[in-house]
């Protein structure tokens, strides 16, 4: 990938697909922190890791594992009852998550936590703590954490992420041109998924929204009919991350816009989207690794985080 050389972004986005292959050596660590098959699971985060809790929920659930909620942390709605809490925190300082950390305390339901920084609030106060240093980032865009999360998650439902790992390096070995066709002048990208892909639509337009400052909206892909096709036109993409409704590509392309799609592992697909966030920047004159507005970790006196 011979752009923005000197982008933390860029050196991050490049190391997932050997990421997410060693981190499947740490499943039965994962196994020995989440609760059991049956478990009622409440997946909490801010930003990109509420969408990788989104995930995650959906493929736990669709895998028989038990009922699993996701919440944003400054939304949550524990009251219900759970019988354990898993946070996503890249910093582990992300004020909403040690408040709902800090609540927990002494009430009896276990918490365990994934995070990239060690000695931080969050590893103090979660009974658990699965630490992944090797995947801290210097962006304050997120990339291979959360996925690597996601990764680590997925191979304690027994997925086999060798696909998902081959499909990666594929797409950062192919040429910009090709991998990106259609998508680098697009004016705006709606991105689509289904089951635990919504997750990973919504962490798609969250990219390019930071990292490029570019309009895109994210939806479940069968809700893209119920109105947003209506911005669909010449000049813009819908970008399906997973499986796509039958009859949904012709009925974009026939409004002019873009529809893309590849039949790949959607992390891999995902991958994509971060090289088009380079690749936007770039177009832009903006910094990837520095967003306007945003830091690594917000820590407020207040709701409200970026994770």
């Amino acid at each position: 990938m011979p752009f923005n050389p000197d982008s933390s972004l860029q050196a991050e986005i490049a190391t997932q697909p050997d990421d997410w292959a060693r981190v499947v050596s740490r499943v039965g660590e994962v196994h020995a922190a989440l609760p059991a098959a049956g478990a009622r699971l409440a997946v909490v985060g801010c930003g990109t890791s509420f969408y990788m809790a989104q995930a995650f929920a959906a493929l736990r659930e669709q895998a028989g594992q038990g009922e699993t909620d996701a919440f944003a942390a400054s939304e949550h709605k524990l009251h219900r009852g759970y019988d354990a809490v898993l946070v996503i925190t890249r910093s582990g300082t992300t004020t909403e998550v040690v408040d709902l950390l800090t609540g927990l305390r002494g009430s009896g339901v276990p918490t365990t936590a994934i995070v990239a920084t060690a000695g931080t609030p969050v590893t103090e106060l979660a009974d658990t703590v699965i630490l992944l240093s090797e995947v801290d980032e210097e962006s304050v865009v997120q990339t291979r954490f959360a996925t690597t999360a996601l990764a680590l998650l997925r191979a304690s439902l027994g997925e086999d992420l060798t696909d998902a790992v081959a499909d990666a390096r594929a797409v950062l070995a192919e040429d910009e041109a090709q991998c990106l066709a259609g998508l680098v002048d697009a004016g705006q990208l709606s991105f689509l998924g289904r089951g635990w892909t919504v997750g990973l639509a919504e962490e798609a337009g969250l990219k390019l929204r930071e990292s490029a400052q570019l309009w895109t909206e994210s939806y479940p892909a069968m809700e893209y009919r119920h109105g947003p096709i209506s911005i669909a036109a010449p000049g813009r993409a819908t970008w399906a991350l997973g499986e796509v409704p039958e009859g949904l590509g012709d009925q974009v392309r026939a409004t002019g816009a873009h529809f893309e799609h590849r039949d790949i592992d959607p992390m891999a697909d995902l991958v994509r989207v971060h090289r088009l966030c380079l690749a936007r920047a770039r177009q832009a004159d903006v910094d990837p690794d520095n967003p306007r507005h945003l830091s690594r970790s917000i820590v407020l006196t207040g709701a409200g985080a970026h994770g």
